[in-house]
């Protein structure tokens, strides 16, 4: 989903927060030099103050609210306010600074607050591993690193095979505890840098960025050898087909990604189930499609 401009800015990485911060404040401050005499613009300092507390956390903001403080302490030093206002200039400040102070706590609220929602909106809340959306982004973001690193990418499409008697033989509440249990299963096997979602029923994704296929066969074979042995473990008559897909030129979309690894998957299952069928996207040369799958055993 593409952001607002206002979204952009205040979704800032660290260093060019601090960057746009300062160079808002230099601004500010020019202005406050040349007119502090005929008007106060001591409101405007918030606005790097509130842009350090979104992206770069309490301390940077405090310490913009500090500068600020100390900055316009000065002018008003240089400028000569006269002694006899001196209490009223310090209120002045005072009352200043519990604004900025006030303003970015509040901030920093709305940002957890934001983070919550937007971490609830992108987590399967059964399983909690991504859902589908957030694996569209993170595919969309996969498309893109490809476009400037040129580097293959796998990803894998695990199903459950047999999951329906699962539930018509515990009911709903079992069947979610399988899912749970695949969940946990693969988060486990997996690498830290690797990522799991669901994308609805008992089919999950795993992603595999900037991996070879070579590297990855083994990992999906353990994965299912992982999967099967957890599972009956806890006495669920299950197994799972993967289908797996490298990619070292990409599709023109995300859902055209999936489209080909959902191919191989049902290529897995109509083979025989509790089995991964690979495929390298585009077939090497001389090889048609069909043909460049290979079943994994």
């Amino acid at each position: 989903m593409p952001f607002t401009p206002t979204q952009r800015l205040f979704r800032l990485a660290p260093r060019d927060a601090v960057v746009v911060a300062a160079a808002t404040w230099f601004a500010v401050f020019a202005v406050d030099w040349l007119t502090v005499a005929d008007v106060s613009i001591s409101t405007a300092y918030l606005l790097p103050i509130l842009l350090l507390a979104w992206n770069r956390g309490t301390g940077w903001a405090v310490a913009c609210a500090l500068l600020s403080m100390a900055a316009q302490l000065m002018l008003g030093l240089v400028h000569g306010y006269p002694h006899a206002h001196a209490a009223g200039f310090a209120f002045s400040l005072a009352n200043r600074l519990l604004t900025y102070v006030v303003a970015l706590v509040l901030m920093r609220q709305l940002r957890m607050v934001h983070d919550k929602a937007l971490h609830a909106a992108r987590i399967d809340e059964l399983t909690e591993v991504l859902n589908r959306r957030a694996l569209r982004e993170v595919l969309v973001r996969e498309l893109a690193r490809h476009a400037r690193t040129g580097r293959a990418l796998c990803v894998a499409y695990v199903d459950c095979d047999a999951f329906k008697s699962v539930n018509d033989r515990g009911g709903h509440a079992e069947g979610d505890r399988l899912l749970r249990t695949i969940a946990t299963t693969l988060v486990r096997e997996v690498r830290a840098s690797d990522l799991v979602a669901r994308i609805g029923g008992d089919e999950f994704i795993v992603v595999f960025p900037e991996t070879h296929g070579d590297a990855v066969v083994g990992t999906v074979e353990k994965l299912r050898a992982a999967l099967n042995a957890a599972c009956a473990a806890l006495g669920w008559p299950v197994t799972f087909s993967i289908g797996m897909g490298t990619f070292t030129a990409m599709p023109e979309s995300p859902e055209a990604l999936l489209a080909r690894i959902d191919a191989l998957m049902y290529r897995a299952k109509s083979q025989g189930r509790n089995r991964a069928v690979h495929a390298t996207f585009p077939a090497p040369p001389g090889v048609a499609p069909a043909e460049a799958a290979a079943a994994v055993h």
